[in-house]
């Protein structure tokens, strides 16, 4: 199967402000990307 485009993974406040994000391919996998976006926060 074929993916085209982009996702936005966001890590974000409770109030919605965000912290980090990253536009990653959207055939990545959304653990690695999620482990990029959390390793930009410590």
């Amino acid at each position: 199967m074929r993916y085209f485009g982009y996702k936005l993974v966001m890590l974000s406040t409770w109030n919605g402000i965000p912290i980090a994000y990253d536009i990653v391919p959207a055939n990545t996998d959304e653990r690695i990307a999620a482990e990029g976006v959390l390793e930009m926060v410590r």
